[in-house]
C-alpha cells in the first residue's frame, strides 16, 4: 500500500521533485544539528576521587584489605550544558564480583555508568581494573587469657574475673589461623583498691604480635580486679670504700632512685631496712664522679622488681680548716674634715675552708673596715666589714666602738708690722795723730807749732 502511495507521488510529482525534497529535508536536520552543536558543544571532563562500591560479593567470602581499592577517576563526554550538571553521585562505579565464589585473588573490570543525564557518556575509568583478593568469612571462639600490667610499686594486678570468658572471633580464615590467643590487657592505671571496669581483648600470634582485620565480639568486656601490694621498698645505701686524696674527704652521696622494691620471701623481706651497693671506690679522688647503673648486694633469694638503673653520684669535698688571724688594723673610713679612733683599733678574724687553702693564706688577704661616711660626728658601734679570699669563709668580727670628730680649724695668727730701720748719721772719723816728726833741723832759738 505504502509501495502504490509513493509510486503515486512520484507519478505526480516526478522524480526530480521528490529527491530535491527529500535532499532538503536531509539538509534541514544536518544544520540543525550543527547549530545545536555550536549553541552546546560536546566536551570530556574527568570526574576523579569516587569510591567503587563492591556487589555481588558471596556472603561466605569477605575482601581483603578492602580499604586499599583505589579511589577511580571517570571520564565523560556530553553536551557543556549537561555535563555542568553532572557530579560524581550520577556516575556510580561498581566492582562486580558475581564471578568469584571461592577465595582467590584476581583483578576485577570496574564498571561505571552515567544516572539521569541523556547525551552523557563513559569514555574511560582509570585504573580500568582493580586487584582484589577474596578469602572464607569464618569464625572461631576463644577463651580470653588475662594480661596483667606492669606493677605500680608495691601495687599489682591480682585476681581478674572478666564477663565473659570466651571471645567470638570473626574474620579472613587466613587472618583467623594465624591467632594463637585471645587477651585481656588489664592495668592498674592509678587505683588501688579493687575496681570493676571495661577492657578491650586484643588477638595475638604465636610472638605477641596483635592481628587486625578481624572482628572480636564483644568488643570490650567487664572485668573485676583485685589490687594487691608486693614485695617491700627499702632504702639504698652507698657502699663506700677507700680514701680520697689527702686533703678531700668523701661529701654525702646522692643516690637515684633513693629506694627500691623487692620482693622475696616473707620472713626476709621483714628483716631488711636498707640495701647497700656494691663497693664504690673513692681511693685518690678529688673531684665529684657518678657512677651508672649500680648493681645491689641483694639477700640470696629476693629480686628487685623495678625496672630503674640505679645511679649514683659521690661528691669529693675539700677537708676544712679553721684559722684565727690576729691584730687586723680596723680602717675607718670618714668625710673629709673629719677623724676617727676605732676602740679597739685591731680585731682577730676566724676563717674556715680548704686546709690547702688557709696554709697558702697570707695575711694581706685579710682586712676588716668600717665606713662612716655621711654620719657625721658622734660614737658608733659598728662590726667591720671582714675582706677576704673567695674560697674562704669568715665569722662576724666583734663590734668596734668608733669616735668621730671634727678636725679643728688652726688657729689665725695676725701678722706684725716689719719696722723700717733707722738711718744712722755718719760721723766722720777721729784724725789720726800725726806721724812722729824726724829731728827738726830747724835753726835753734826757732820753734814750729804743730799746726
Amino acid at each position: 500500500m505504502v509501495q502504490q502511495g509513493m509510486a503515486d507521488l512520484r507519478k505526480r510529482l516526478g522524480v526530480g521533485i521528490l529527491s530535491r525534497g527529500l535532499f532538503a529535508i536531509m539538509l534541514a536536520i544536518l544544520l540543525w544539528g550543527w547549530v545545536t552543536t555550536q549553541d552546546d558543544p560536546e566536551i570530556e571532563r574527568p570526574f576523579t576521587a569516587i569510591t567503587p562500591a563492591i556487589i555481588n560479593k558471596a556472603d561466605n567470602l569477605v575482601i581483603l584489605d578492602e580499604a586499599r581499592i583505589p579511589a577511580i577517576t571517570v571520564t565523560v563526554r556530553g553536551p557543556h550544558s549537561e555535563l555542568n550538571r553532572l557530579t560524581a553521585l550520577n556516575l556510580p562505579v561498581e566492582i562486580d564480583l558475581a564471578e568469584i565464589k571461592s577465595p582467590t585473588s584476581a583483578n576485577i573490570q570496574v564498571g561505571a555508568r552515567v544516572v539521569g543525564h541523556r547525551g552523557v557518556r563513559i569514555v574511560s575509568t582509570a585504573p580500568e581494573t582493580v586487584a582484589i583478593s577474596a578469602d572464607l568469612l569464618v569464625s572461631k571462639l576463644f577463651t580470653l587469657e588475662i594480661e596483667k600490667g606492669q606493677p605500680i610499686l608495691p601495687y599489682s594486678v591480682g585476681n581478674v574475673d572478666p564477663n565473659p570468658k570466651q571471645i567470638e572471633v570473626r574474620g579472613p580464615q587466613s587472618q583467623i589461623e594465624q591467632i594463637a590467643r585471645v587477651v585481656l590487657p588489664v592495668s592498674l592505671g592509678d587505683r588501688r583498691d579493687n575496681f570493676e571496669a571495661q577492657f578491650t581483648p586484643e588477638a595475638r600470634d604465636t610472638s605477641g604480635t596483635r592481628i587486625n582485620g578481624v572482628t572480636l565480639e564483644p568488643g570490650s568486656v567487664t572485668a573485676t580486679v583485685t589490687v594487691v601490694r608486693i614485695g617491700r621498698t627499702v632504702s639504698i645505701v652507698p657502699n663506700i670504700q677507700g680514701t680520697p686524696a689527702d686533703g678531700y674527704r668523701v661529701g654525702n652521696p646522692r643516690i637515684s632512685p633513693p629506694s627500691i622494691t623487692i620482693d622475696g620471701p616473707a620472713d626476709l623481706l621483714a628483716q631488711l631496712i636498707v640495701i647497700s651497693t656494691v663497693p664504690i671506690d673513692v681511693s685518690g679522688k678529688r673531684e665529684a664522679f657518678s657512677v651508672y647503673d649500680v648493681a645491689l648486694n641483694l639477700p640470696a633469694g629476693t629480686r628487685v622488681i623495678d625496672r630503674n638503673t640505679i645511679n649514683v653520684e659521690v661528691p669529693i669535698d675539700a677537708e676544712l680548716q679553721q684559722q684565727q688571724i690576729g691584730g687586723v688594723k680596723v680602717n675607718v673610713l670618714v668625710d673629709p674634715g673629719f677623724r676617727a679612733t676605732a676602740t679597739p683599733s685591731e680585731v682577730a678574724v676566724t676563717l674556715s675552708g680548704p686546709r690547702e687553702r688557709i696554709r697558702q693564706l697570707n695575711a694581706g688577704e685579710v682586712t676588716a673596715q668600717i665606713d662612716l661616711r655621711g654620719t657625721g660626728a658622734g660614737s658608733y658601734d659598728r662590726t667591720p666589714t671582714i675582706t677576704k679570699p673567695d674560697e674562704l669563709s669568715a665569722e662576724p668580727a666583734l663590734q668596734v666602738r668608733v669616735v668621730v670628730e671634727r678636725i679643728p680649724a688652726s688657729p689665725t695668727i695676725a701678722p706684725t708690722a716689719t719696722p723700717r730701720p733707722t738711718r744712722t748719721p755718719t760721723v766722720p772719723p777721729a784724725p789720726s795723730a800725726p806721724p812722729s816728726a824726724p829731728p827738726s833741723t830747724v835753726p835753734s832759738g826757732r820753734r814750729e807749732d804743730a799746726g
